[in-house]
């Protein structure tokens, strides 16, 4: 498929935006489905690279496997003022790489390439046919796919043989036109002039302010396995057949069962949840239909491996021989993700974990974890749509949610100041909840990635971390104590013979808040509650003069105390506050601004001390 070459005057009126770090000039993007194994799919684009932000823009990457075919790939570079080109590739001049260092087994490969041209702005003009053997769904059409890039003009044209039923959805975007074709029925989908958007906002948020159609067949096929996206029933009774195969348990694991205490649910679930963390790690298999069908829990025992299919099989199999019976939960994982769209049900997901419904609560358990306790799931599955697959009433249900009063931080500090402003700190910090996610910088993290995790946590403009050090007392809770020593420089400030320094001395409320006053929003994903009691030495060289009032606010969306407690060799404060979850626009946020402003001037309030000399 060739791309129209653009007269060189037109290149030069479109260049750059000093926003934006690349162009969409045209995209056009052929869905062809033939049958329900048998898809080809066309795409052509251009793009201008304004930048070298823009530059992955640049590059071509595209995975295939034994369901899907790269049958064409060509790619030229044309000089960004003239138009002229200036380099020229094919599939031939493409690397096949793995297709992601943490796929450890698989037979999906990348196919890459990079034209390593870096004369901005430049445009790379690409051009690529696809074929698909088998689908749950085709790619999300999205013609703007991120932050930073704007698009002149988008087409889909989807193609549909008439003996084959799809579904469509169109979010943000309604339907151009609609013909009869040879081949089928075709429509046609085009968007024009979309403006860069920066990066002022989560992604999940930009991504549904995109438009974008989504395309599902209602009967599918996937090596040789029947499926139906009629409704969520249907899907998860696919996905409990794909992965209904007996297993057979080791004599070393059963011993181990056989030997639990029976008549409480929990403490057994505790225990073999530990057993299977001890015993097996994750690694992801993509081989054949292995992002669907689970590794047999015999490879997973022998090899002491397997990824969130195989170890959520594994684990199940085990509570099963327990006498415990447990529930596979499709999600669509990761921190800033997309909401899955209830009303289209199939495939919209990446993650598998598993759920225990006990009598009083249900049990969740991540399999994939050598490091989290029982019945933590952590931001990567959390208050979502999740697929609970039911024999004949898969239904999708909502993940657990973290409130306010699960998500704790308590900070104990001893805070000296010197006759110079210098301060020496002493800080213990204890997370529970959601919070617990920050021990896995810790167990996973490079040196480097630990530091600058350890950095991000203060506001303080001058300071060093002397000693770090964690840990955490119980396995089985989600939760761990952090140690800091912290020399800061200008905590306090020498005026005279007297020292000042501000109210709050640790984080200041903006640091736990996620709101922005220039876009008018706030929205805090995970309620939160902190408790502050900071010691500030004298070291008998000071006493108070002065001290703030003490601060007592409540509002809708949360409440803050700050007091002060005096004697002769140390000051206390004591801080503690939550806010709850909520997003708050418009009215709303103005109430919302208005009370984090006064909390913010609390927290600025000064505390004066005399010299005794």
């Amino acid at each position: 498929m060739r791309i129209i070459v653009i007269l060189s005057f037109v290149f030069a009126s479109l260049l750059v935006n000093a926003q934006e770090h690349a162009k969409v000039l045209s995209q056009k993007t052929v869905y062809n489905i033939k049958s329900i194994d048998n898809v080809e799919i066309q795409k052509s684009y251009s793009i201008v690279i304004n930048s070298k932000k823009g530059y992955h823009w640049a590059v071509f990457r595209d995975y295939f496997d034994e369901f899907k075919t790269i049958k064409n790939l060509n790619m030229t570079i044309r000089d960004g003022a003239s138009g002229e080109k200036v380099k020229k590739f094919n599939k031939g001049d493409a690397l096949t790489l793995g297709f992601s260092s943490s796929y450890e087994i698989n037979d999906s490969k990348t196919l890459y390439l990079d034209p390593d041209y870096h004369n901005y702005p430049f445009i790379v003009e690409v051009s690529v046919d696809i074929k698909i053997k088998g689908f749950t769904a085709l790619p999300v059409w999205i013609p703007r796919p991120y932050f930073n890039l704007s698009v002149d003009n988008a087409s889909l044209e989807l193609i549909v043989d008439d003996n084959v039923n799809v579904k469509i959805k169109e979010e943000n975007i309604t339907l151009h036109s609609e013909k009869k074709t040879e081949e089928g029925t075709s429509k046609l989908y085009s968007v024009s002039s979309l403006p860069h958007q920066d990066q002022k906002i989560r992604f999940k948020e930009f991504f549904e302010q995109q438009p974008r159609v989504y395309v599902k067949p209602l009967e599918f096929q996937l090596d040789g396995v029947v499926g139906s996206t009629e409704s969520w029933k249907d899907f998860g009774e696919w996905f409990l057949a794909l992965n209904s195969d007996s297993y057979v348990l080791t004599a070393e694991t059963k011993t181990f069962i056989d030997a639990l205490p029976k008549g409480n649910k929990k403490q057994v679930i505790d225990e073999v949840y530990g057993y299977m963390q001890d015993k097996v790690r994750y690694i992801s298999i993509q081989l054949g239909i292995g992002g669907f069908k689970s590794i047999s829990t015999e490879e997973v025992e022998a090899t002491g491996y397997g990824d969130c299919k195989a170890l959520t099989t594994y684990m199940k199999n085990m509570l099963d021989y327990a006498g415990i019976n447990s529930n596979y939960i499709l999600v669509y994982a990761g921190s800033d993700v997309p909401d899955v769209l209830t009303d289209f049900p199939g495939n919209q997901f990446n993650h598998v974990f598993l759920g225990i419904p006990l009598a009083m609560d249900t049990v969740y358990l991540e399999c994939t974890s050598q490091i989290v306790p029982s019945n933590y799931i952590g931001t990567f599955t959390d208050n979502r749509n999740v697929l609970w697959i039911a024999k004949g009433n898969s239904q999708l249900i909502q993940s657990r949610t973290y409130t306010y009063q699960d998500n704790i931080e308590k900070n104990f500090a001893k805070i000296s100041v010197d006759d110079k402003g210098k301060g020496k700190i002493a800080l213990s910090t204890e997370n529970r909840g959601i919070l617990f996610d920050d021990i896995m910088v810790y167990k996973y993290g490079k040196e480097n990635h630990i530091r600058d995790a350890n950095i991000s946590k203060f506001s303080y403009k001058d300071f060093t971390i002397n000693n770090f050090s964690y840990n955490q007392d119980d396995k089985k809770v989600a939760a761990f104590t952090s140690k800091f020593s912290i020399e800061v420089t200008g905590i306090g400030r020498k005026v005279a013979d007297k020292l000042i320094t501000s109210a709050n001395l640790l984080k200041p409320i903006d640091k736990y808040l996620d709101y922005n006053e220039y876009l008018g929003y706030a929205d805090i994903l995970r309620g939160i509650t902190v408790e502050d009691s900071v010691e500030l030495l004298f070291q008998d060289k000071y006493w108070v003069n002065k001290l703030p009032q003490d601060v007592s606010l409540t509002s809708e969306f949360g409440s803050y105390t700050m007091t002060f407690e005096a004697n002769e060799d140390k000051l206390i404060v004591r801080r503690k506050f939550f806010f709850t979850k909520g997003k708050y626009i418009e009215e709303q946020f103005s109430e919302f601004s208005s009370f984090v402003n006064k909390i913010k001037a609390a927290e600025k309030a000064k505390i004066v001390m005399d010299s005794k000399t």
